[in-house]
């Protein structure tokens, strides 16, 4: 059983992740279950670098005054065009989105393991808003001004066409499979994001066996595991533990 922390809004200590269960003929995604393990890990690794561990759900987000704003159910919709990764998941992808805008300051992926960034560190990012401190926006820092702009980029990809049909055109310019995801409408054209990548993704080399945020992305698990390991967390547990950083 983990717990789910609360703590006073507008706290520059806070650190929000989303997790709602994924549902697959009534049970619970094994994706899911190891999601849970990774929420421990995420919740220490925070912890114990000085900051305040927030786990948000889909009834955070749907305490938003906007989330009503886009019909999330509506799978037809420009915000599901070509996704990869199933509608389900994608909804719940955009709904973190809400839950994040109901707190201002730092959010990150369960799966962005903390290894020494503290929030001293973060000082330096605090002027964007907001601001992604790696390429896919798994963490990063806003105020309620910041996380509005990231709303309503949802809102005005579902009413305009160009916006998709922009993100699309440029997947094809670059020879990508076409994909549209909360984040691929995050960083489409002058998007006010910036950008410093700050947390690592990239297992090609030993760099994430130093950094000090290590986003461990189950798109890119196929880099980094072997026949030892069957799920994120039990990688983690074994090649870089959270508890040899206390």
């Amino acid at each position: 059983m983990i717990v789910f922390m609360r703590s006073i809004k507008n706290n520059n200590m806070n650190i929000t992740c989303f997790y709602q269960p994924l549902i697959s003929n009534s049970e619970i995604t094994d994706f899911s279950k190891d999601s849970l393990e990774l929420i421990k890990l995420w919740v220490k690794s925070w912890s114990d670098n000085g900051w305040n561990p927030i786990v948000l759900s889909l009834e955070d987000a749907k305490k938003h005054p906007r989330y009503y704003e886009i019909d999330l159910k509506d799978y037809s919709s420009n915000l599901y065009k070509y996704s990869i990764n199933g509608p389900e998941y994608l909804e719940l992808c955009y709904s973190r989105w809400f839950a994040y805008a109901c707190y201002d300051g730092f959010w990150s992926d369960y799966d962005v393991i903390n290894y020494g960034f503290t929030p001293e560190d973060s000082q330096g990012l605090m002027p964007y808003d907001p601001v992604f401190i790696d390429n896919i926006g798994s963490c990063g820092f806003a105020t309620s001004k910041g996380h509005e702009l990231i709303i309503e980029g949802f809102i005005e990809a579902v009413n305009k066409d160009t916006i998709v049909d922009n993100i699309l055109s440029m997947q094809e310019k670059h020879k990508q499979n076409k994909d549209i995801s909360d984040m691929h409408i995050n960083r489409r054209s002058k998007s006010p994001i910036a950008v410093n990548n700050l947390c690592c993704d990239n297992f090609s080399n030993d760099h994430w066996r130093i950094a000090s945020l290590v986003h461990y992305h189950n798109g890119f698990w196929n880099h980094f595991k072997n026949s030892k390991y069957k799920t994120r967390s039990e990688f983690i547990k074994n090649e870089r533990p959270v508890c040899n950083y206390l």
